[in-house]
């Protein structure tokens, strides 16, 4: 029996959300349905699986996480934008149209229109890329509704 509740995650989905380890199988898989949403996108139909695959993915979730973690919130170390950080259940939600979704895109979107290649939260001179990229996705999941 179908249901027609809204696609929109329960908060008992987002509390069995997969782990954020990009090397645990498990996780990967999880990117699989979001990864082949993503490819029906008319900016993303042309990445390569190089860049645009289940792993590919998980390894930019966890990056933006582990950057969200040492810049953002808290116990930044340089408390230089005023930038809330993504909340964690919403890098958990792998559904066809949700705010994770809508994260991936706003990065490729914010890539595309960079001069990098590949995702880099890392390197110490993309921080202010990286910076531009968390503020266009915030502004997207606000418009989404995700946020407010």
């Amino acid at each position: 029996m179908t249901s027609s509740r809204s696609a929109l995650p329960t908060q008992q989905t987002l509390a069995n959300a997969p782990p954020l380890t990009p090397r645990s199988a498990t996780d990967v898989e999880s990117f699989v349905i979001l990864e082949s949403s993503l490819r029906n996108h008319p900016e993303l139909a042309k990445e390569g699986d190089k860049i645009l695959n289940p792993f590919m993915l998980a390894k930019l979730v966890d990056g933006m996480r582990r950057f969200q973690d040492e810049h953002l919130g808290r116990k930044a170390k340089l408390k230089k934008y005023p930038l809330l950080r993504i909340p964690s259940p919403l890098l958990h939600d792998r559904s066809r149209s949700g705010p994770l979704y809508t994260i991936i895109v706003s990065a490729f979107r914010t890539k595309s229109q960079s001069h990098w290649r590949n995702f880099n939260f890392v390197n110490p001179k993309l921080y202010d890329d990286n910076i531009a990229l968390l503020k266009r996705a915030e502004a997207d999941l606000i418009n989404g509704g995700y946020l407010t």
